[in-house]
C-alpha cells in the first residue's frame, strides 16, 4: 500500500497535518538539509538512492516538511519545492553552502523569508570577496568588528567559536546579484583534544542585519538538523538500514519516520526517543497518549 500511495499528495498531507497538528508552534527559523537513504535503491532500475530535502523548525524540533531530490538533478532545484510547501513567511531560512545560490536567495526572499547561507569557493568571487572584507576590517584597529565568543567543554574537548558580522559589502563586487543581501559573516573555531588543535574558518551572507549574537544563534541553530533530525533517523530509526526499495515505498515511509519523531519529540515524559518509541511500540495506551497528545502552548 506504501508503495502505491502518491509521494506529492502524501507530502502535502504530511505538511498540512503539521500545521493542523501544531498551531501553536510558530517556527521563527528554519534549517533546510538533504539526507540520502542508503539501501534504498532498487538493483532492477537504474535509480540512485533516494534523496530527501527537509524543513526542520529549530525552536520546536519537529519536521515542517520534506521534498525528494529529483534522480536527475540535486538538492539545489528541490530546495525551492520545499519552501513552497512550506510556510516560510517571516522565517530565517539556514541552508549550507550547496544552496548559496541567487536563484535559490531570491525565491527565499520572493517567499517573505529572510536567509543565512554558508559560502564556500563553488562562488568563487563572493568567497573572496568576503575572505578579502573580513581581513581588511580585522586589521584596522580604528573600526573593531562586532564579536561573539562561545567556549564549550565535554567529551574530552574544548571547542571555542568567534563570530564576526559586519554590514560593510563596499568590497562585494557581486553584492547586486544577491537579493537583499545585508551582512556577511564569519565563523572561526577552534577544537582542542589534548595537545591537538584544529582550526576552522566558514563564511555567510545573509539578508538579516540584527546583531552577531542573533547571527550566532542562526548558525549553532542550524546544526540541530543533523544532530537531532539526521541522526536520530539513522540512530533510533535505522533509516539506512531499510531495505524497502520497491516503488514509492522509501519516500513514504520516509514521511512515517518524520511523523513518529514529531510526535515523540512533543510528548513530555524526560525518557529518551528511544525509550519513547520502545514504549509506544509495546504499550497501547502509551501509544494513543502520544497520538493524542495536546500541542503544548
Amino acid at each position: 500500500m506504501l508503495a502505491r500511495i502518491n509521494p506529492r499528495a502524501f507530502q502535502r498531507s504530511f505538511a498540512a497535518w503539521v500545521q493542523a497538528t501544531f498551531p501553536q508552534l510558530d517556527p521563527q527559523q528554519i534549517a533546510l538539509d538533504g539526507k540520502e537513504i542508503h539501501h534504498s535503491m532498487d538493483p532492477t532500475d537504474d535509480y540512485a538512492n533516494l534523496r530527501l530535502i527537509s524543513a526542520w523548525a529549530v525552536e520546536h524540533g519537529i519536521v515542517l516538511g520534506q521534498v525528494a531530490v529529483d534522480d536527475t538533478s540535486n538538492e539545489i532545484t528541490a530546495l525551492p519545492a520545499v519552501v513552497d510547501l512550506v510556510d516560510v513567511h517571516d522565517c530565517d531560512i539556514t541552508a549550507d553552502a550547496l544552496h548559496c545560490q541567487t536563484d535559490t536567495v531570491q525565491t527565499i526572499r520572493t517567499a517573505g523569508a529572510h536567509y543565512t547561507i554558508a559560502v564556500k569557493a563553488n562562488q568563487k568571487t563572493l568567497y573572496h570577496d568576503i575572505m578579502t572584507t573580513f581581513a581588511t576590517l580585522q586589521a584596522d584597529d580604528q573600526s573593531p568588528l562586532p564579536t561573539y565568543e562561545t567556549i564549550e567543554k565535554g567529551h574530552g574537548r574544548i571547542e571555542t567559536r568567534r563570530y564576526f558580522l559586519t554590514d560593510d559589502l563596499s568590497r562585494l563586487s557581486t553584492r547586486s546579484a544577491w537579493a537583499d543581501l545585508q551582512s556577511i559573516g564569519m565563523v572561526v573555531s577552534e577544537r582542542q583534544i589534548g595537545a591537538q588543535l584544529c582550526h576552522k574558518t566558514r563564511y555567510f551572507i545573509s539578508s538579516r542585519d540584527d546583531g552577531v549574537r542573533q547571527f550566532a544563534t542562526r548558525v549553532r541553530g542550524h546544526w540541530q538538523i543533523e544532530n537531532q533530525l539526521h541522526w536520530r533517523l539513522d540512530v533510533i530509526m535505522d533509516e539506512d538500514n531499510a531495505h524497502i526499495r520497491v516503488n514509492h515505498g522509501p519516500e513514504n515511509m520516509s514521511v512515517l519516520r518524520h511523523i513518529a519523531i514529531n510526535l515523540l519529540k512533543q510528548e513530555p515524559s524526560r525518557l529518551s526517543l528511544q525509550s519513547k518509541r520502545l514504549q509506544a511500540a509495546c504499550n497501547n495506551e502509551y501509544l494513543e497518549k502520544v497520538i493524542k497528545m495536546p500541542v503544548p502552548t
